[in-house]
């Protein structure tokens, strides 16, 4: 079979939460040299004297099922570790892809190796890119004292994907899953978690 390839965009679905792609296989060339390619909802078959080809047309149903986990943080640079977290969210599903977001523009979400070492080595490479103690246009407008905190958010973003598999997170033996705060004051952080399962 030749390989899938996605010519559709998403289509409305028949189902809340569900988003509906369609895939087509393309058509093997003719003796004529022309390709006959005709609208994906259509089932074609183009005859010659000596074959038959096919359009084949395979429809593949996501369902997204959506979590959220709240973390409280201190005025600190805080790096926490979820992994527990989500894993116990992505135990609820087999195959598919799992989605965090933090919201906030003062938090992010990365993956490390959650010991003291690491840690302290990611604070450090944080407070050297965007030093707590230097002025802030941000600062000066808003007088919010926390500029540094919006640039050190945006260096390391604010989602994460990962595959997921038999219900298990893909990542590597040493590797979690952390949310950082950097803001100048105590908060409680929300973590949306989406799964993204294929039906």
């Amino acid at each position: 079979m030749l390989p899938a390839q996605i010519i559709a965009e998403p289509k409305k679905a028949a189902f809340p939460n569900e988003i509906v792609y369609m895939y087509c296989y393309p058509l093997v060339k003719l003796k004529s040299d022309k390709i006959a390619l005709k609208r994906f909802s259509e089932y074609v078959t183009h005859a010659t004297k000596r074959k038959h080809v096919f359009l084949y047309k395979k429809i593949l149903t996501m369902t997204i099922k959506t979590f959220r986990i709240h973390v409280p943080t201190t005025a600190g640079t805080d790096i926490i570790d979820i992994t527990a977290e989500i894993e116990g969210i992505a135990a609820q599903a087999r195959d598919g892809a799992l989605l965090l977001f933090v919201s906030g523009s003062t938090a992010a979400l990365t993956t490390i190796e959650y010991e003291s070492g690491a840690i302290d080595d990611l604070r450090a490479a944080l407070e050297r890119l965007a030093p707590r103690d230097m002025p802030y246009a941000h600062d000066r407008r808003w007088g919010d004292g926390n500029g540094y905190a919006h640039v050190r958010a945006a260096l390391l973003g604010p989602s994460l994907t990962i595959p997921l598999e038999d219900g298990t997170l893909l990542l590597g033996t040493w590797q979690q899953v952390v949310v950082c705060d950097f803001d100048n004051r105590p908060r409680t952080r929300e973590i949306v978690v989406q799964l993204h399962l294929s039906v």
